[in-house]
């Protein structure tokens, strides 16, 4: 578990920033919350059909398979009562379309998006649209999604890799988990597969979750608030991967990054989130006891807890320390009980029951906010990468994936208070209106990020990285000018592949997890400081680096969308992606494919200038360096 970072006398400046105290559970606090130590004896009660959406198991494990029932009927319960809306934007419009408001390609008839527009929040979409999208969701995922998802318990997932859940966007097999998800095997199924347009999924839950129900069945606790909590967190995880098969089942979403969209507003790249948050009004459930702990001893004895999902509808700025609610037992118990849904008639009365009763004032407050009703916890959302206690700092992602705003994606200096960005660092795109199932230009159309086309240069590199000797940025560690000059021209044409799947989901999110950079292959791209000054040959200080990286957040507004199109341009319409994917490039604004002409075999003249606006200075400053070194 990561040491919390202590804020010095030096930096106590830091805590009047909202997000930046960190706070541990307390273990009274949660018993006085009704968290844990209820006593509680409430037997899961849940009666009908499981939805044909999570209908199709494997029939190999038929033992555990038993113990999923309630689970399952939680699940098809929230799915077809307040789940709707948001499966509903990923099928209302071709999101593939380049036409889409959430696409940013420029050419060609098919591209994945870079955001999914939400339909339901359109002032023009008035209960009667709402209700009939609704309806044919509820439809497509009845009668087309069944034959596309197989869903598997699985033993290994958990132990070797800290899934508690994996959408495998092929047929699961023998194949073992380092063979898993393969851009190339994935693209041989969609060759086979007898859909014209969808492809075979498999869904993995970890084997753990059965295997610990039946068990404590079998000690005679079927009952006890620890079983209910196990539940829980089964139909949760059962509806995450859901939300990820919602948008990989069909065959035009793969691209050799293997990225997903953003949804709406969301500011984290992870659509199982996205569609939790959903349901729970903003808030995803996870484990108080922290991995390694699980992997030990796995039980939901210490309790779990809601984890703030951050929006831009709320949010301008990404909390150091992420805040944590806990989550009443009874409130469990009641969701499992039959009788508290056979007196729902409409949706806002299953909404009533399923979102946590939770004040609007702690959605929205980057940092925790006080109540009496739940016990709370501020958990670092970064870690120590083994570069150094000062310059080592990043913060969380999964692999492959972004946060939306980039200047909390990378390196993070936890005694300094965080840059705020302008209000128009984000605009979330606008759906289409439809009329009689036709659609017609919006008056508020597609801004995105992209008010003003930018060139952006992205440097990659593949020579191996260590601990200690860092290429993704220059402003890492003090570092002389002929060195920085060196590093940078060796690797402006040299390409690194970019195949990190941003699936990689984890029990307890509450925890940071220290990863170094150098053992996943690559998941940390170069970030380029366009903004900061020339370096001088006595170092940079950590005052200047300091400086660097606030006017690096301050001029990096739309630097993400025209990053998402580099990265797509590779892959044509067919999906014959560049084998060399990832290859340092210029993008003026379009997609990768035009600036290939510009990438491939650059002159020396070119290398300058790519150079020049790599480090932040002119040409002629440039031939002086040169000459220096």
């Amino acid at each position: 578990m990561m040491a919390t970072w202590a804020v010095g006398e030096k930096f106590h400046r830091v805590a009047v920033q909202p997000g930046s105290t960190p706070k541990n559970w307390d273990r009274r606090e949660l018993v006085r919350c009704q968290a844990i130590g209820t006593g509680i004896k409430s037997e899961a009660s849940l009666e009908g059909q499981v939805h044909p959406a999570l209908g199709n198991w494997d029939a190999t494990r038929a033992d555990l398979w038993a113990e999923l029932q309630q689970p399952l009927l939680l699940a098809s319960r929230i799915l077809e009562t307040v789940g709707l809306p948001w499966v509903s934007d990923f099928l209302i419009d071709n999101i593939f379309d380049t036409n889409y408001p959430g696409s940013v390609a420029a050419t060609s008839t098919s591209s994945p998006p870079y955001s999914i527009v939400r339909h339901h929040k359109a002032s023009w979409a008035d209960a009667e649209r709402r209700a009939r999208w609704n309806d044919s969701a509820q439809d497509r995922l009845r009668d087309e999604f069944p034959k596309s998802i197989q869903w598997q318990i699985d033993d290994e997932i958990f132990q070797k890799r800290g899934w508690n859940g994996y959408t495998c966007r092929h047929p699961r097999g023998a194949f073992s988990l380092e063979d898993l998800d393969n851009y190339h095997t994935i693209r041989r199924f969609d060759k086979i597969s007898p859909h014209e347009k969808s492809r075979n999924l498999t869904a993995l839950v970890m084997a753990e979750y059965p295997t610990r129900l039946a068990e404590l069945r079998r000690q005679g606790k079927a009952q006890s608030e620890e079983y209910l909590l196990t539940a829980f967190m089964t139909t949760v995880t059962i509806l995450h991967e859901l939300g990820h098969a919602i948008y990989w089942r069909d065959r035009r979403a793969l691209s050799r990054h293997l990225r997903e969209p953003f949804y709406g507003a969301d500011l984290e790249m992870e659509l199982g989130d996205s569609f939790v948050a959903s349901i729970f009004g903003g808030w995803t459930p996870v484990s108080i006891r922290e991995l390694d702990r699980l992997k030990r001893d796995f039980s939901f004895a210490d309790g779990i807890a809601w984890r703030q999902a951050l929006s831009w509808d709320h949010h301008r700025i990404r909390p150091k320390y992420r805040a944590h609610y806990s989550i009443r037992v009874d409130y469990i118990a009641r969701l499992f009980r039959q009788e508290h849904w056979s007196t729902i008639t409409n949706m806002d009365e299953a909404t009533a029951l399923i979102r946590p009763q939770l004040s609007s004032i702690a959605l929205q407050t980057v940092g925790l906010h006080k109540t009496l009703e739940h016990a709370t916890a501020a958990i670092a959302d970064f870690h120590c990468d083994g570069r150094g206690r000062d310059d080592g700092w990043v913060w969380n992602r999964r692999p492959g994936a972004w946060f939306r705003l980039p200047q909390f994606d990378d390196d993070v200096f936890p005694e300094f208070e965080l840059p705020t960005p302008p209000t128009d660092a984000m605009r979330e795109p606008m759906p289409r209106e439809h009329v009689s199932g036709r659609d017609v230009a919006s008056k508020r159309p597609f801004s995105g990020t992209m008010a003003t086309p930018r060139t952006i240069i992205r440097v990659t590199s593949d020579e191996p990285e260590t601990a200690g000797d860092d290429k993704t940025s220059s402003l890492a560690r003090p570092i002389s000018t002929t060195v920085l000059i060196r590093k940078a021209m060796s690797s402006l044409a040299v390409p690194r592949r970019i195949e990190d799947s941003p699936r990689i989901v984890n029990v307890s999110r509450a925890h940071a997890i220290s990863v170094s950079r150098t053992g996943l292959g690559g998941m940390y791209p170069p970030r380029v400081r366009q903004t900061a000054s020339p370096l001088e040959d006595t170092g940079y200080t950590r005052e200047k680096k300091q400086q660097a990286h606030r006017e690096y957040a301050k001029n990096s507004t739309k630097r993400q969308v025209q990053r998402f199109i580099s990265c797509d341009g590779d892959e044509n319409e067919n999906g014959n992606g560049n084998e060399d994917y990832g290859i340092s490039s210029i993008c003026l604004g379009g997609n990768g494919r035009d600036s290939q002409e510009h990438s491939s075999e650059p002159s020396v003249e070119e290398l300058k200038k790519r150079l020049s606006r790599l480090i932040g200075v002119s040409l002629a400053e440039l031939e002086k360096l040169f000459e220096k070194s």
